[in-house]
C-alpha cells in the first residue's frame, strides 16, 4: 500500500453541517419539558426532554467552553445509532458525507491541535467557519473504516468495562446501605436483621442494632494525616504530584500530574510516606474525591488538598467503600466551611462516627464482601488502563500511516 491514495481535505468537504436545525432551549423552558430525550451541550448530556429532533449517530463537536483549550474531556463524541436527542447551540452537529467515516473524523479531532482554530480567551470558541476550515490528510474510505473500527473496538472494550465498574460500585453501596445504615444484615438465618425483629438499642446515632457500636473514625487508623502544604518546583519528568484533577473513578490518573524532583519528595514527605494501600480524600475545593494508592502508583506525593488514612483493623478496600458511602459523605460534606474554597478541617474528619459490630469475627465475614467486589473493580480497571494505552498508542501511528492496516481486494480487513 502507498499513500498515493491519501488526499488532503477541509473538514467541510468531508462532512454535511446541521447546525440550522439546532434549538437552544433555556433551564426553565427544559423545566416544564422534562422527559426521556437526552439534551445535549458542549460537552455532553446537560438534561432529559420530551421531545428530540434529531435521531440516529450523529458527531457533536463542542462548540465553545473551556475544554477547547484544556482538552480533558473528547471535545468530538458520537451519538447512538438508534438515540433520539436534542442539541442546543453549543455543540456543532455533523455527519459524514461519500468522503468519510465519521468515526475516524472523530478520533482525528480529539487527537488533533485545534489551538489554531480556536478564537477568544475568556470563553474559547470554535466557530462554524473555524470548524469547517480544519485540515486533514485522508486515506480512502475503506481504509478510514478499518482505522475506525480497530480504534471503536478498544474504546468498546473500555466502555464495558467501565459498565461493570459501575455496577460493582453501585451495587456496593447498596449493601453498605442495607447493611451498616438500615441494618439490614443477614442474620443468624440469612434474613434481614433489623426488619425480621432483631434487637435493636439506644445509641447516640439513635437505634443501633445490639452487639454493635458507634466507632469515630480515627479509631479505624493508625495513621490520618494531610498531604504537604509545601509548593516545591514542578519539572518535566521526576515523582508524580498528586492533585484532585487525578483522582478518577477511584484511582489515581496521571494523565496530566504534575512531576517534583527526588529531592523534593524526600523534603516534602519527611515525616510520612504514601504507600500501597493508602486510602485518600479530598479535602480543599472539590471535596468527597476518594482513591486509593496502589503499588504501581508509586513512589507518589501528595498534596495537602488531601487526606491520607493508613487503615488498622479493617482492610483498605472496606474504608474505601466506607469513605464513598451516602452516609459517610453526607456527614464529611456537613462540616464543610467556606473560604475562597471549601474545606474540611482533619480535627473534625477524625471524629466523623460510623456505626460497627463489637464481634471481630462477624465482621469479618461481611468485610469479605467488600474486598471481593474491590478486587473485582480494580481487576477491570487495569485492564482498562491497558487498553487505553494500546488505544493511545496506535492512534496516532494508524492516523498517519505509520501503521497500515491491511485490506483485501474487497476492502476488508485482511
Amino acid at each position: 500500500m502507498s499513500f498515493s491514495e491519501w488526499r488532503e481535505y477541509k473538514l467541510e468537504d468531508v462532512t454535511i453541517n446541521y447546525n440550522s436545525k439546532r434549538v437552544p432551549l433555556s433551564s426553565k423552558e427544559r423545566e416544564l419539558r422534562q422527559g426521556k430525550y437526552p439534551y445535549y451541550g458542549a460537552q455532553g448530556v446537560i438534561d432529559f426532554i420530551d421531545k428530540f429532533i434529531f435521531e440516529g449517530q450523529y458527531l457533536l463537536v463542542a462548540e465553545d467552553g473551556a475544554n477547547l483549550e484544556t482538552r480533558n474531556e473528547d471535545i468530538a463524541r458520537l451519538t447512538k445509532n438508534q438515540e433520539q436527542f436534542w442539541v442546543n447551540n453549543h455543540a456543532h452537529i455533523l455527519r459524514s458525507n461519500e468522503n468519510s467515516d465519521i468515526r475516524y473524523i472523530k478520533y482525528f479531532l480529539n487527537k488533533s491541535d485545534l489551538s489554531g482554530y480556536i478564537t477568544g480567551s475568556a470563553q474559547p470558541k470554535l466557530n462554524k467557519a473555524n470548524l469547517n476550515s480544519i485540515r486533514m490528510v485522508l486515506p480512502p474510505l475503506e481504509e478510514q473504516k478499518a482505522i475506525a473500527h480497530i480504534l471503536s473496538t478498544l474504546d468498546d472494550k473500555i466502555e464495558v468495562n467501565n459498565q461493570i465498574n459501575r455496577t460493582l460500585e453501585n451495587m456496593a453501596q447498596t449493601i453498605f446501605k442495607q447493611w451498616f445504615v438500615d441494618f439490614e444484615f443477614p442474620n443468624e438465618d440469612g434474613e434481614p436483621y433489623k426488619s425480621s425483629g432483631g434487637e435493636m438499642v439506644e445509641s447516640e446515632l439513635g437505634m443501633i442494632p445490639k452487639g454493635w457500636e458507634v466507632v469515630q473514625i480515627d479509631s479505624l487508623c493508625r495513621h490520618i494525616k494531610p498531604g504537604t502544604n509545601y509548593q516545591p518546583k514542578r519539572i518535566d519528568l521526576g515523582i508524580p504530584f498528586l492533585n484532585v484533577r487525578n483522582i478518577n473513578k477511584g484511582h489515581i490518573d496521571v494523565t496530566d500530574v504534575k512531576y517534583i524532583s527526588k529531592e523534593d519528595f524526600e523534603n516534602v514527605h519527611k515525616s510520612w510516606v504514601p504507600e500501597e494501600n493508602d486510602v485518600l480524600i479530598s479535602r480543599i475545593g472539590t471535596l468527597g474525591l476518594v482513591a486509593v494508592i496502589r503499588k504501581r502508583d508509586l513512589p507518589i506525593a501528595v498534596h495537602y488538598n488531601f487526606i491520607n488514612f493508613k487503615t488498622k483493623d479493617v482492610s483498605f478496600q472496606f474504608f474505601y467503600f466506607t469513605l464513598k458511602s451516602d452516609f459517610f459523605q453526607s456527614q464529611y460534606h456537613g462540616i464543610k466551611k467556606a473560604s475562597v474554597q471549601e474545606y474540611v478541617t482533619l480535627d473534625e474528619v477524625k471524629k466523623l462516627k460510623l456505626v460497627f459490630p463489637t464481634n471481630r469475627e462477624i465482621f469479618k465475614n461481611f468485610e469479605k464482601k467488600f474486598i471481593d467486589m474491590y478486587e473485582l473493580i480494580n481487576n477491570k480497571q487495569e485492564e482498562t488502563e491497558s487498553l487505553i494505552k494500546i488505544r493511545d498508542s496506535l492512534l496516532p501511528k494508524l492516523m498517519s500511516g505509520e501503521i497500515r492496516v491491511p485490506l483485501n481486494e474487497e476492502g476488508d480487513v485482511s
